[in-house]
C-alpha cells in the first residue's frame, strides 16, 4: 500500500476510537464518581511547553513536505512516512494544547455538566493514540532510510499488535483521564502508559538497529552524518516516552519527569529533520570538516 492508504486507514480507526470514548468511557467514568484535578502552575507551564511541541512540528511537517515535492522514487516514499509520522505526532500535543487550554480556562480538569467540560480527559488517550500511530510510521520511515525498503511483515505485526492492545485497554475506564481516581477503585494508568513505551521502543530499537548496522558499512561522510542525526532524533524521542511512563508512577500529573521530556520532544523533530532533508548548512559544516 502506499503512504496516503495508511493514512486513510488510521484515519477512520481514530474516529472509531474517539466515538466509543466518547459515548462509553466517559459516562461510566463519571457514573464512578471520579473527581477533577484543580487548575495550578504545572497546567499552565504544560500548556505552554504542548503549544510549542505542536507549532515546532507543524514547522517541520512544511519544511519536510517543501523538501519532499522534487523527489521522486524511494527518496520522496522515505520522506513520505517522515511526513505521515510528524502529523501523528504533531497531533498528540495538539489536542493536549486544546485540552489544557480549556482545563486552564475552566479551572478545573473536568466539568461533567456541559459537553466542553468533558474535552480535557478525552484528550489525553486521543493524544496517546496518535503517538502510537506515529510510532509505526516512524519504524517504516526508519526502514525506508537505512533499507530503502519497506519493513518485514515479522517487524510490523508485533507493533501493530501492542498497538491494538493499547486501544483496547485506553477505552476502559480505570484510566482515568485527567480525573483523580475515585475511593475503591484501581488505575490503569501504568499499564497503558507502559504499552505507550512499549510501543515506541519496539519501533525506535529496531530503526536503531539497522540505523547503527547502516552507520557501519558507509563510507560518504554526509550520509554518516545524516544517519547519526536520524538516530539521535529516536533516541530524543525515546527518551520523551521513558519520562512519560515515569510520570505514570506518581499520582500526581504532570511532575519533573514530564517537563524534562518536554525537552526530549522538542529536540526530537529538529534532530530527525536535519537528519532527513539535510540543510544545506548541514551539508556545508560537514563538508568543511
Amino acid at each position: 500500500m502506499e503512504p496516503k492508504d495508511y493514512l486513510i486507514i488510521f484515519t477512520v480507526v481514530s474516529l472509531i476510537f474517539i466515538v466509543i470514548y466518547a459515548t462509553y468511557t466517559i459516562p461510566a467514568q463519571i457514573n464512578l464518581n471520579a473527581t477533577s484535578y484543580p487548575r495550578d502552575l504545572r497546567v499552565i507551564i504544560s500548556f505552554i511547553a504542548y503549544t510549542l511541541l505542536t507549532i515546532t512540528a507543524a514547522a517541520f511537517i512544511a519544511f519536510a513536505y517543501r523538501t519532499s515535492r522534487p523527489l521522486t522514487g524511494i527518496g520522496r516514499k522515505t520522506m513520505e512516512y517522515f511526513i505521515l509520522a510528524l502529523i501523528f505526532y504533531m497531533l498528540g500535543p495538539l489536542p493536549m494544547a486544546l485540552g489544557l487550554g480549556l482545563f486552564i480556562i475552566l479551572g478545573s480538569s473536568y466539568i461533567a455538566e456541559v459537553w466542553y467540560g468533558l474535552i480535557y480527559p478525552s484528550c489525553l488517550p486521543v493524544a496517546m493514540m496518535f503517538t502510537c500511530f506515529a510510532a509505526y510510521f516512524m519504524l517504516k520511515f526508519g526502514y525506508f532510510m537505512s533499507e530503502r525498503r519497506e519493513p518485514d511483515l515479522k517487524n510490523e505485526i508485533p507493533l501493530l499488535v501492542l498497538i491494538i492492545c493499547f486501544l483496547a485497554v485506553s477505552v476502559h475506564p480505570y484510566n482515568w483521564y485527567g480525573m483523580i481516581v475515585p475511593t475503591g477503585y484501581p488505575s490503569w494508568r501504568l499499564y497503558t502508559n507502559s504499552l505507550l513505551l512499549i510501543v515506541n521502543l519496539i519501533a525506535i530499537a529496531q530503526v536503531a538497529y539497522f540505523l547503527l548496522r547502516k552507520i557501519r558499512t558507509e563510507t560518504d561522510p554526509i550520509r554518516i552524518a545524516r544517519l547519526k542525526m536520524v538516530m539521535l532524533g529516536f533516541l530524543a524521542l525515546l527518551g520523551f516516552f521513558m519520562c512519560y511512563a515515569i510520570d505514570a508512577l506518581a499520582e500526581q500529573p504532570y511532575t519533573v519527569w514530564m517537563f524534562l521530556g518536554y525537552i526530549f520532544a522538542i529536540l526530537s523533530p529538529i534532530l530527525l529533520y536535519v537528519g532527513t532533508a539535510a540543510p544545506k548548512w548541514f551539508i556545508s559544516r560537514i563538508e568543511t570538516k
